[in-house]
């Protein structure tokens, strides 16, 4: 009799977990702030579960909270003991090298080299590795508002964001918030790719986004932030 307990509640077990792991791949995935350019919308330690199965139903749209696999491809040094930080101790442009950026990023402009185009006799500044030693990191996703849409010109001036030229009216996400003009991308008018998005945090003042790293392929959204179920005085619909 205990036998026959314990197999069926193994098969419970079992049975929940698949269940589990079917909706987090195709539909619902929780996630966790670790930062605070979202505030004040999303607090640090908010746990909002992110709907992957909208943008296969409809387009996303400006407004959204998007969460989607950084731009960045990153390369770390394997052999020595900063592989995850080895990036964080130099200065991007000064070591714009170990990046690698889409084919049709404008690398001239910026001084940026693809990392396949950096010396074979390029060695590791921290250990004296070898090229060889590098590989790409794991890529993080990010949450950010959807700003800008795949075609649109933008430009962030003046504590607003303007569309085609004209300053943006609505959504009320969007046009309620201050933002702060900066960096590569949030200084002059741009024109974002038919196939990618332009993405701001909601505290523009502490974070880093397409003015920063430009922009989020649509092949790297994960899908749309809808709920904050975690902690439970914070639950509340993501607007």
């Amino acid at each position: 009799m205990t036998k026959h307990i314990i197999k069926e509640w193994v098969q419970s077990i079992l049975i929940a977990f698949i269940v589990a792991m079917f909706i987090r791949t195709f539909f619902i995935q929780p996630y966790n702030i670790p930062s605070g350019s979202m505030l004040p919308t999303l607090k640090i330690g908010d746990h909002p579960l992110v709907n992957k199965l909208i943008y296969k139903i409809r387009e996303p749209q400006r407004g959204d909270v998007i969460v989607f696999l950084y731009p960045v491809i990153e390369h770390g040094c394997v052999q020595c003991s900063y592989k995850h930080k080895f990036l964080g101790l130099f200065n991007r442009y000064e070591y714009c090298s170990i990046y690698e950026y889409r084919e049709d990023y404008d690398k001239v402009k910026y001084g940026l080299v693809p990392f396949a185009q950096l010396p074979d006799d390029w060695t590791c500044p921290a250990c004296g590795a070898d090229k060889s030693s590098f590989k790409k990191l794991p890529r993080k996703p990010f949450i950010k508002r959807l700003i800008g849409l795949p075609g649109e010109t933008i430009k962030i001036a003046n504590g607003k964001i303007y569309i085609n030229g004209k300053a943006l009216e609505e959504p009320l996400s969007i046009t309620q918030r201050h933002y702060v003009s900066a960096k590569n991308f949030g200084t002059e008018e741009i024109k974002i790719p038919l196939d990618s998005y332009f993405a701001l945090g909601d505290n523009t003042s502490n974070s880093k986004d397409s003015r920063y790293w430009g922009f989020v392929p649509k092949e790297n959204l994960i899908g749309k932030a809808t709920y904050i179920y975690w902690p439970i005085h914070r639950i509340r619909k993501i607007h």
